[in-house]
């Protein structure tokens, strides 16, 4: 692995084309039978090349391959805060119902590590009376707090960054009609992910058809937000990588196990939600 990750980097740091990017692809069962062996000797690599500007995006692939170590390689950046977590409460009346990609409300969402120049998006739904004071037309819905230790000091006392998001009451609906683009994005490609986590129980269930019958329908899901989609090609790259999962699957001789760790790992992948780890769908 740390060889293909070598030859790839040489090329890269060979042939510079101005206005483009250098990033190399690594496909790979995260299996190192050779050369550096280590998540710590992997990372220290990866993290070298990309000082240099080289980014190393990876996508595990074969039924036993090692999941650590490929997220910790598509994880290499700059860290700046560690053990981060986005904790949302409601206010006046509003009460939050579900943040997408975390079982536990209370304790908010986990975004793990925070890293520089990384975008990080959480997708939270809640309910509102919409009833202001006398005289506003402005209410106080959330409270949210975002909270992370130093990496350098990771058992001091956490940092936390405190705000509150106002609503806008009013009584022309069409002003209420047209929802975000962004927002439409985040709700495709989280639900998408709750359909990739059954997909694969399903499979393990062995039922194939139910599976196959729920790919379709996310398919069918991402085309029709395409049209929102945003700078990054979010939608189209894991439309993209739907319709490829889609004919692996049709294929009956692909070993099961493969196929749900698959699906497992594009769940994880979208609902983490963040630009770095999307480039892994190009």
């Amino acid at each position: 692995m740390s060889g293909a990750i070598e030859v790839a980097a040489s090329l890269l740091e060979k042939y510079v084309y101005n206005g483009y990017s250098r990033c190399m692809f690594l496909f790979s069962d995260g299996q190192a039978n050779v050369g550096m062996k280590t998540r710590a000797e992997l990372t220290n690599l990866v993290a070298a090349y990309n000082n240099k500007g080289i980014i190393t995006d990876s996508f595990g692939i074969g039924a036993d391959f090692d999941t650590e170590i490929m997220k910790v390689l598509v994880n290499v950046f700059g860290i700046c805060g560690s053990a981060a977590r986005l904790i949302v409460r409601g206010k006046n009346g509003a009460v939050v119902t579900k943040i997408w990609g975390d079982k536990n409300i209370v304790a908010g969402a986990s975004l793990g590590e925070l890293y520089f120049d990384n975008r990080r998006s959480v997708l939270c739904e809640f309910t509102t009376s919409g009833t202001a004071v006398a005289g506003e037309n402005e209410i106080e819905t959330l409270t949210y707090e975002l909270r992370y230790t130093r990496p350098n000091d990771p058992t001091g006392e956490p940092t936390v960054i405190k705000n509150t998001l106002s609503l806008k009451l009013v009584e022309d609906e069409s002003l209420v009609m047209e929802i975000d683009p962004r927002v439409k994005i985040m709700c495709a490609t989280q639900t998408a992910a709750d359909m990739d986590k059954k997909v694969a129980e399903l499979v393990k269930d062995g039922k194939r058809k139910e599976a196959m019958d729920l790919v379709t329908e996310k398919i069918a899901l991402l085309k029709d937000v395409e049209q929102f989609d945003d700078e990054r090609g979010t939608i189209s790259l894991v439309l993209r990588l739907a319709e490829n999962m889609h004919n692996k699957f049709k294929d009956e001789t692909v070993d099961k196990e493969l196929i749900c760790r698959e699906y497992e790992h594009q769940a994880y992948l979208l609902e983490e939600d963040d630009d770095q780890a999307f480039t892994l769908f190009a």
